[in-house]
C-alpha cells in the first residue's frame, strides 16, 4: 500500500514540472485518493470505540464477494445482450 501511495504521489508531483495530459493524470489521482483513504481505514484500527466497525465493515466486504461476482457475471450478461439487439437495430 505504501509503495501504490509513493509512487502515484510522485507522479502527481512530478506532473507539475511538465506537460502531462490531464486524463491519465485523474487516473493517478484517483488511485492516490483511494489509497490514502484505505490506509486511514488501517489506522482507524487503532481506535478502540472505531476498531469494530471497521472489522465489520472488511468482514462484510469479504463475505459480499461471491454475490458481486455472481451480480458482474449477470450485469456482463445484460450488456451483451442489450449490445447485440441495438446493434441490430441500425
Amino acid at each position: 500500500m505504501d509503495a501504490i501511495i509513493l509512487g502515484t504521489n510522485l507522479v502527481v508531483t512530478f506532473s507539475l514540472f511538465g506537460n502531462v495530459k490531464l486524463v491519465p493524470l485523474r487516473v493517478f489521482e484517483s488511485i492516490l485518493v483511494v489509497a490514502i483513504f484505505f490506509k486511514s481505514l488501517y489506522f482507524l484500527r487503532l481506535i478502540g470505540e472505531i476498531a469494530p466497525l471497521i472489522d465489520i465493515i472488511f468482514t462484510i466486504i469479504a463475505d459480499i464477494k461471491y454475490f458481486m461476482a455472481i451480480y458482474l457475471i449477470s450485469q456482463l450478461a445484460f450488456v451483451f445482450a442489450f449490445y447485440s439487439i441495438g446493434k441490430n437495430q441500425m
